[in-house]
């Protein structure tokens, strides 16, 4: 692939845009990052790699620029770097690539050499400087392998070790009191049913702002009310009818007096916004609401 980056800029006679630098490691990175002020990743969402470079680029006052894809996703806040655009689905892809270069170029041209060339009497561009303060500020403590690990820690190994204390307890009867309530769950699964009985009229609207409340209805078969964990699933629609995954929510319900539940959400945005109800297993024990891949909508 490299040969091939490399013959083709020969050929286009562009090669004096480009700088393939051989026997990359962990020096010559050091030297890169230290001199680097943006940090450019255009790859096709989703298929961001783990993203690291662009963490050690924010630790070292790189500034990134990126489509909102994997790490950036979760840790852009529109101040701590640049945001491309990513039209991930258009199915067209040599149009979609054309979308989201002209999107890169866009932010190049519009936000990134604005603010790097804006200079004040000192000759110093404060507004790129605060941008990096906002970086450190934001980026720092999460992008580094201590939080990482204490994350690790805290949110899986403490917890997974608290669990096998709890169900091998008393001879194991916490494991074998999950284990018959699996076998019982799974057994009559198939007649539970959900629906939504009562919902505003423009609930699908996507009229942004304003609060939609919604009434589900729970058939629970011969399960009790406690085995069975409903949520309302709302978000925008896409053409096919599917909801957009990447900007849909859950929102957990509340079991009223009359055996139903209830949940509101606000749309954040316009457009076509669907709504649907699910019911999955629900008990103490279990490791998460997916842990008996069983699961009920409509």
């Amino acid at each position: 692939m490299i040969r091939e980056i490399d013959r083709l800029t020969r050929n286009a006679d562009v090669g004096h845009r480009f700088v393939f630098i051989p026997d990359y490691d962990i020096g010559i990175a050091k030297t890169m990052y230290h001199g680097c002020d943006v940090w450019l990743n255009t790859p096709r969402r989703p298929m961001e790699a783990c993203g690291t470079s662009g963490m050690k680029a924010a630790l070292n006052g790189g500034l990134n620029c990126s489509i909102r894809d994997g790490w950036w996703d979760e840790m852009s806040n529109g101040h701590n770097g640049f945001d491309i655009a990513s039209f991930d689905h258009d199915t067209d892809l040599d149009r979609r690539d054309r979308r989201e270069a002209n999107a890169a170029f866009e932010v190049i041209e519009n936000e990134i050499v604005p603010l790097f060339y804006a200079r004040n009497g000192d000759g110093l561009p404060h507004g790129w400087i605060d941008k990096i303060m906002t970086n450190w500020s934001t980026l720092g403590w999460r992008a580094i392998a201590g939080r990482m690990v204490r994350d690790y820690v805290t949110q899986y190994y403490e917890p997974a070790g608290i669990g096998t204390t709890t169900m091998t307890a008393d001879a194991a009867a916490p494991a074998r009191d999950l284990a018959a309530w699996k076998q019982r769950v799974r057994a009559d699964w198939h007649n539970v049913q959900v629906r939504l009985v009562d919902h505003d009229s423009d609930v699908g609207s996507g009229a942004a702002g304003e609060t939609r409340n919604v009434v589900i209805e729970v058939d629970p078969s011969s399960l009790r009310p406690d085995d069975i964990a409903v949520q309302l699933v709302h978000g925008p629609v896409l053409g096919d009818g599917s909801f957009d995954e990447a900007l849909m929510d859950v929102v957990a319900t509340t079991l009223g007096d009359d055996g139903r539940y209830r949940a509101s959400f606000v749309p954040d945005r316009a457009g076509r916004w669907g709504v649907a109800a699910r019911a999955l297993p629900s008990h103490p024990h279990q490791r998460g609401l997916f842990d008996t891949g069983l699961l009920t909508a409509g």
